[in-house]
């Protein structure tokens, strides 16, 4: 289920039959763990961006995916470049059954380090505090 907030789709323009869609959702950080589960088993990635960024910039990217089929690895392919204009890039991995289970987060050296003890709070906490 995705979590709350302004939803925009549109459809990728695939050189074959196949049909595909992608777009984004703007929520506020409080619904981060629901966005980090619906990465987890589907071809999604969470962008943490700065006030700053002008929303403009990800609909330049987001142009790059829609020639293109799309999976997880590939997200985080194209957005990690945005992680050097302060983005953060988290994604879920796994499910309770597979043998390693995680989230990767992307982030610069510095912002990694301080939000380091929270993501190690929220994961001892089983994934479900904010």
């Amino acid at each position: 289920m995705l979590p709350p907030g302004d939803r925009h789709d549109f459809q990728l323009d695939r050189n074959d039959d196949r049909l595909q869609f992608g777009g984004w959702l703007t929520t506020d950080t409080v619904n981060l763990g629901a966005a980090v589960e619906v990465s987890r088993d589907r071809s999604a990635v969470c962008l943490l961006l700065p006030p700053e960024f002008a929303i403009d910039e990800l609909e330049r990217v987001i142009e790059g995916l829609r020639l293109v089929s799309v999976d997880g690895n590939s997200l985080v392919r194209h957005f990690v470049p945005l992680v050097l204009e302060g983005a953060k890039l988290v994604r879920g991995f796994g499910s309770f059954d597979d043998r390693v289970v995680g989230t990767d987060v992307f982030a610069e050296e510095e912002v990694l380090d301080a939000i380091q003890p929270g993501v190690e709070r929220w994961m001892s906490d089983g994934g479900t505090a904010p």
